[in-house]
């Protein structure tokens, strides 16, 4: 019978978060495993035991961020009982506010754009999917129940939507001073007009 390797779960997170500073700051492809290490007070080895390559790294730390994403716009779309407009806003908001206490990852996510789309890896693929259906499920609800404006295409609506959030998330992660609640209420106004029946 094989050994099953031993996983220390606060270690992996902890390679995880020192990471995510580390791509944040230097950039993925500028970054090596021992930064990483010396950084998080391990050795080089004992990074290696829980990802074997610093691609492997990356890739998690998206499907983290994604999942945290498709999480907030399920709660929304689910169990929120506000106006279908008012539910894309929120999906909005609540993005911004989770790029805004995640600053490193957000940033690395902005800079490693080209893994988004990686069609070989499977988890970040269908995270990122997930996001875009559920997206895809409050605009054409809306549409139906006559509260979205008929004339908005979900199909361009969902990355025209999440390019437009991304966006303004680059605009928090880069300016050192920012009004948080400025770039939210100006959310709300560009969703709300884009998105209502005039």
């Amino acid at each position: 019978m094989a050994k099953q390797k031993y996983i220390d779960k606060s270690k992996r997170e902890l390679i995880l978060l020192v990471s995510s500073k580390v791509f944040a700051k230097q950039g993925f492809h500028d970054s090596k495993i021992s930064q990483i290490a010396k950084l998080a007070g391990i050795g080089t080895g004992t990074v290696y035991l829980y990802f074997e390559t610093k691609e492997n790294i990356l890739k998690e730390l998206m499907v983290q961020i994604w999942t945290a994403v498709a999480n907030e716009i399920e709660f929304v779309a689910k169990d929120m009982n506000i106006s279908s407009v008012d539910k894309v806003y929120e999906c909005a908001r609540r993005i911004i506010l989770l790029a805004s206490h995640r600053k490193e990852t957000a940033k690395m996510v902005l800079q490693e754009f080209a893994y988004w789309n990686d069609p070989d890896f499977a988890p970040l693929t269908r995270t990122i999917q997930k996001t875009k259906d559920l997206l895809r499920f409050i605009i054409e609800n809306g549409i139906e129940n006559n509260e979205i404006n008929n004339r908005i295409n979900p199909e361009y609506a969902v990355p025209f939507l999440i390019g437009g959030v991304w966006h303004l998330i680059e605009y928090v992660v880069q300016t050192p001073k920012y009004n948080l609640e400025n770039v939210i209420e100006q959310a709300k106004i560009i969703v709300t007009n884009a998105f209502q029946i005039h």
